[in-house]
């Protein structure tokens, strides 16, 4: 594991959370609020994950290289 992996790790719990929001504001404006949950498909029958897990995934390495980059500066 290099440097960037290890950041992404680290960064993950706020790439799921930032994707369960996005999913979640997507949701508001029903007529009872109590039904929004944060809703993340995590399998894709036919194509493995999911696009929202993929999402997950890509934020985090956006994460790790922004900070990476930071260490640079």
């Amino acid at each position: 594991m290099d440097l960037r992996d290890y950041f992404a790790a680290k960064a993950l719990p706020i790439a799921f959370d930032f994707v369960r929001r996005i999913d979640a504001e997507s949701l508001i404006g029903m007529s009872d609020p109590t039904e929004c949950r944060y809703d993340i498909s995590w399998t894709n029958d036919e194509d493995g994950p999911s696009s929202d897990i993929a999402m997950v995934a890509e934020y985090a390495y956006i994460m790790a290289d922004a900070m990476l980059k930071a260490r640079q500066a």
